[in-house]
């Protein structure tokens, strides 16, 4: 029998094996037991338990945990009996089977002692904490971690294997028993494993049983009740005679007369320095020991917090590096809550170094599991190489009811005296279709320059500034002066500012072509969301950031919508939505944590420009040219009707987003002036090029496939 089961979240099997007269058996002798096994779709089997017939004479429950390598997609979990008497010989049976997940959602039996693990000389020597429900033929680990790299489904960090520098001096320990260890014939063992028979280690006051909530992780549980520590107090010590600390501001400084910072119970395995350069600003916490590496805070208050906000860097893109990075799947970093003392630690993520080999600036909102009056974080390393491999760096946490180092503006709510930004000949209202905005449109004192400018904020690696801006909303803007729009940034104060970005194009040498933060009206003739990833020359503590018009007439009118300067988004929301406090609000038909689109997209293009009236059904964006017949623009192309751009300001043709996983080429046919017509001249100096390029996020950043100049195509090719 060998029902097909998804496997990833099961942790626990439990039946009733019946054989019983009239169900006859015969004689026992090798070969009649039944076997219990996993079969995955390729075929592999792994042997859960062995069932001799002699065991099973009157009904009984058999429990068996899965362990992490049965634990696969799309198996199947298997009874065999290869051996028989046949017809009526040789019988049993199964009942009530059950797949279950690895803990009771509210525990209700837990085992709980105290333990030292440093009784003397120092060792390597385990402490495992194990259980049996067939009196001891089969033991295994009360629990053992589901982490990434080691095993599919649930990730979770509980395990019941102690080792001496997790327990420093006598501690209490609460483990709630799975599933699999509730039954009537459990029994529990504490084994040594490894290090030297001298090792020493104590056990005391044990417990086993059923205790409320494991008594918060704050009491001791007894048969009568539980006996709650100083400070605490309920049926279940979850109620506190004083209130935990409500926040946690931590910048992680040295400090001579200070062990540990104030909010943190535990700092193992790490020192401040710069071994991972600057995380944040001056030395971090960095997490390069040989044993436990763990940052774990006290108890904290969380019921008015909403975001927890911190500084992390893992490894590092060079080889050479001080700051080494972890190369296994196993070897990341996890961040764990617990609201129960630290009998249960919920992960609220995990960090792997492909994506953290420079410092970023992450934050958490907070989940339900997370908010409680005594709830406390703990940043760790499971696995690692050893001292000076794998390393990684912490700075600058904080958990506060609001983000730091951000600011959002959300013009509908009309809150722009509380959201950090100023304004200079602007004002609140609609514009352009939409109800309402920061605008520039009174002609009054037009000698001033006109800006929106944002208020001092710490500007750091992986952050960002996106607003939508529109110029004119389709009227015409003069051409008589510069009238653009310049994203610039100040790091003294508003004394002197630059572009954010500066313009690389040809013939200039750069890694990467692209234009500088300057917008005019003929490409934001409507509304347009601009996304602009932080440079390292804006970064700094107290970095202003504004959007500025040095120059204006009467009829120059432009618009800002919403407005955030802060920690990028996940990928930045592939450029398909609005970062609002680190979560993407998606655009209508995108979907998700990072904005993927919900229908399919196209995975081919073929235009040859014959449909005059057409062009925004198969092009993103169109501008500075016109669909033109044969006789005009560039003459003949190829045939027919082609797309002529010659229009002043900027000239752009892109595509809609595509799906080009299986698409081998792009071909088009292509003229750069060389005709005696004057719609078809110049184009042949180098900064004439045109640029043919990718995006891969909603065109925020543009790659090169080619550079096209005017030289090779002064003939139609």
């Amino acid at each position: 029998m060998c029902p097909n089961q998804e496997l990833p979240h099961v942790w626990t099997i439990n039946l009733w094996n019946l054989c019983t007269e009239p169900c006859s058996f015969g004689n026992f002798t090798d070969g009649l037991e039944v076997l219990v096994y996993t079969e995955d779709k390729r075929g592999h089997t792994r042997t859960l338990d062995i069932l001799p017939p002699q065991k099973f004479r009157k009904p009984k429950l058999v429990s068996l945990p899965l362990d992490l390598k049965s634990k696969k997609m799309k198996s199947r979990i298997c009874w065999i009996q290869k051996k028989h008497g046949g017809l009526n010989n040789h019988i049993w049976s199964i009942d009530s089977i059950q797949l279950l997940s690895r803990l009771p959602s509210i525990p209700s039996h837990y085992v709980q002692f105290g333990l030292n693990m440093n009784c003397g000389t120092k060792s390597d020597g385990r402490v495992k904490l194990e259980f049996s429900t067939d009196r001891g033929d089969n033991w295994y680990l009360v629990h053992q971690p589901c982490l990434p790299g080691r095993c599919p489904g649930q990730h979770h960090t509980m395990s019941s294997v102690f080792k001496p520098f997790e327990i420093s001096g006598w501690q209490r320990v609460t483990v709630p028993l799975p599933y699999a260890a509730l039954t009537s014939t459990t029994r529990l063992r504490w084994r040594q494993v490894g290090g030297s028979v001298q090792v020493h280690w104590g056990i005391d006051t044990v417990f086993i049983g059923s205790c409320p909530k494991g008594c918060g992780g704050h009491g001791y549980c007894k048969e009568s009740g539980c006996i709650c520590d100083f400070g605490y107090s309920g049926d279940t010590c979850e109620e506190t005679t004083a209130s935990h600390p409500t926040s946690l501001v931590e910048m992680l400084s040295p400090s001579a007369d200070q062990v540990l910072p104030a909010r943190f119970m535990s700092i193992q395995g790490a020192t401040l320095s710069y071994a991972c350069g600057v995380v944040a600003s001056g030395k971090a916490l960095v997490f390069n020991g040989d044993e436990m590496r763990k940052a774990e805070t006290v108890d904290l208050n969380t019921t008015l917090s909403r975001y927890l906000q911190f500084s992390l860097r893992i490894g590092s893109e060079s080889p050479v590096s001080a700051c080494l990075s972890p190369d296994r799947p196993d070897e990341a970093v996890i961040l764990d809550v617990s609201c129960n003392g630290g009998i249960m630690w919920d992960t609220m993520k995990m960090f792997t170094a492909s994506h953290y080999t420079t410092p970023r600036v992450e934050f958490i909102h907070l989940l339900p599991s997370a908010i409680g009056p005594s709830c406390r974080f703990r940043w760790w390393q499971p696995n690692h190489s050893g001292h000076k491999l794998d390393i990684w760096a912490l700075d600058d946490i904080s958990l506060t009811s609001k983000l730091y180092n951000t600011i959002s503006l959300d013009v509908g709510k009309l809150d722009i005296l509380d959201s950090g930004v100023k304004l200079h000949l602007g004002e609140i209202g609609s514009f352009c279709g939409k109800l309402n905005a920061v605008r520039f449109v009174k002609p009054e004192h037009q000698e001033e320059s006109r800006s929106i400018t944002t208020n001092a904020v710490h500007i750091g690696p992986s952050h960002e500034v996106e607003f939508e801006l529109v110029l004119g909303c389709g009227q015409r803007f003069s051409d008589t002066v510069d009238n653009s729009v310049v994203l610039e940034y100040s790091t003294d104060h508003g004394m002197n500012w630059n572009k954010v970005v500066s313009s690389c194009l040809p013939p200039q040498q750069c890694p990467q072509y692209q234009s500088d933060s300057k917008y005019s009206a003929s490409e934001f003739r409507q509304w347009k969301r601009v996304v602009v990833p932080l440079p390292a020359h804006t970064w700094s503590v107290t970095t202003m950031l504004r959007l500025h018009q040095a120059q204006w007439t009467p009829g120059d009118s432009w618009a800002v919508g919403h407005l955030y300067v802060g920690q990028q988004c996940p990928e930045l929301c592939s450029g398909h939505g609005n970062c609002f406090e680190g979560v993407c609000r998606c655009d209508p038909g995108y979907s998700g944590e990072t904005c993927q689109p919900i229908k399919p997209l196209k995975t081919h293009l073929r235009e040859d420009f014959s449909r005059m009236g057409e062009l925004h059904e198969t092009w993103e964006v169109v501008l500075g040219g016109e669909v033109v017949p044969v006789k005009k623009g560039c003459g003949t192309i190829l045939s027919g009707e082609s797309l002529h751009f010659s229009q002043a300001g900027s000239r752009i043709l892109s595509t809609h987003d595509m799906d080009t996983r299986h698409t081998d080429f792009v071909e088009f046919y292509l003229r750069i002036g060389g005709s005696n017509l004057l719609s078809c001249q110049g184009g042949m100096k180098r900064e004439n090029s045109i640029l043919l390029q990718y995006s891969l996020n909603g065109g925020i950043t543009w790659e090169l496939l080619k550079e096209l100049q005017g030289d090779d195509y002064r003939n139609a090719k």
